[in-house]
C-alpha cells in the first residue's frame, strides 16, 4: 500500500498532463479527473466529476464473473486493506487496462478529509511480469508452446515452437498472429488458446474444430485437439495441441497457454497397421 501527501495545488500540476489515467475520490465519489482518464476511457472527464466511481467502473471489468472481484477490490481500497492489487477493465478501445489504488494524506486538505487517488495504466506492467517469470523456462523447454496475454497478443514463442512451425519468435511475439502460424490460408480466426482465452468454447470450438476437441484427461480447464498442417515441414505435420488458461494467484484471467507435440510419426504407424490390417 503506497501514500502520497500533497497539498490541493498540486492536483493540476502534478497530474493534469500526465498520459495515465489519474482519478480522485472521496468516498465513491470523483472529485477530480484529468485528461489521461479522459483518453483512455472516452468519456469527458467533467461527466465524470460527482459519478459514482463503482458504478461506473463496474460495468467495464473483463468478465460478469470480475464484478465481483470489483467489487471486493474496490472495498479493501476503501477500507485501505489492499496489498498494492490491481484490477483489470476494459478501455475505451476495448483494451485490457488496468486500476491501482494510493492515498492522499491529508495535510492542507483538512476540509476535504482523505483521498483516493486511482490510476489507469497499461496492461504491460502484470504482462511483462509473466513474460519475465516464463522466458528462462519456455526456451529451454522441449516442448514446442507459445502464450497469449488476455489481450490474446503473444507473450513468448518458444525455441521449439519456431522450430517446428518455422516462424521465428521475432517475428511473433507483440503481434496477435497466432493464427497464421497454424492457418496460413485462411482468414483470421482463433487458436486454441484463444477459445481458452474467452472460455468460448461451448460455442465456437466446435465450429472451428469440431469433434477433434476435447476436454484434456489431465488438466483442468484444459482442452485439446489434433489436426493436420499440409505446410509444415517438407510433408505436412500432425499436431496434438492443449490449451489451457493461466491464472494468477487471486484467480484472475492473465493468460493462455497452448502446447504441441508432432504425433507425425505416430499417425504414420497407425496407418501402415490400418493398412496391413485390411490387407488380411
Amino acid at each position: 500500500m503506497s501514500s502520497l501527501i500533497f497539498s490541493s495545488d498540486h492536483k493540476q500540476r502534478v497530474f493534469e498532463d500526465k498520459p495515465l489515467g489519474f482519478l480522485w475520490l472521496k468516498g465513491d465519489s470523483i472529485i477530480h479527473a484529468n485528461q489521461g482518464c479522459e483518453n483512455w476511457l472516452g468519456i469527458n472527464k467533467s461527466q465524470l466529476l460527482n459519478q459514482s466511481f463503482s458504478v461506473i467502473f463496474a460495468s467495464r471489468v473483463m468478465s460478469s464473473e470480475d464484478s465481483s472481484s470489483f467489487r471486493e477490490w474496490f472495498k479493501r481500497v476503501q477500507l485501505r486493506e489492499h496489498q498494492d492489487e490491481s484490477i483489470i477493465i476494459v478501455s475505451k478501445g476495448s483494451e485490457a487496462v488496468c486500476l491501482s489504488a494510493s492515498y492522499l494524506e491529508n495535510t492542507a486538505l483538512d476540509e476535504m478529509g482523505d483521498i483516493t487517488i486511482i490510476a489507469i495504466h497499461p496492461l504491460v506492467n502484470h504482462q511483462q511480469h509473466l513474460s519475465e517469470a516464463l522466458n528462462e523456462f519456455l526456451n529451454g523447454d522441449p516442448v514446442p508452446t507459445f502464450v497469449l496475454g488476455v489481450d490474446h497478443s503473444i507473450l513468448h514463442w518458444n525455441r521449439a515452437c519456431s522450430s517446428i512451425i518455422g516462424c521465428e519468435s521475432a517475428k511473433m511475439v507483440g503481434t496477435k498472429n497466432q493464427w497464421q502460424a497454424f492457418y496460413p490460408d485462411s482468414e483470421p480466426r482463433p487458436t486454441l488458446a484463444d477459445l481458452v482465452l474467452d472460455n468460448d468454447l461451448q460455442e465456437l470450438a466446435y465450429k472451428w474444430y469440431g469433434e477433434k476437441i476435447r476436454p484434456s484427461p489431465i488438466l483442468p480447464n484444459a482442452y485439446e485437439a489434433e489436426d493436420f498442417f499440409p505446410h509444415m515441414g517438407d510433408e505436412g505435420r500432425w499436431l496434438l495441441f492443449t490449451a489451457t488458461p493461466i491464472h494468477d494467484k487471486n484467480g484472475r484471467l492473465i493468460g493462455a497457454i497452448e502446447t504441441l507435440i508432432d504425433i507425425t510419426e505416430l499417425k504414420r504407424v497407425e496407418d501402415e497397421l490400418e493398412a496391413a490390417y485390411r490387407s488380411e
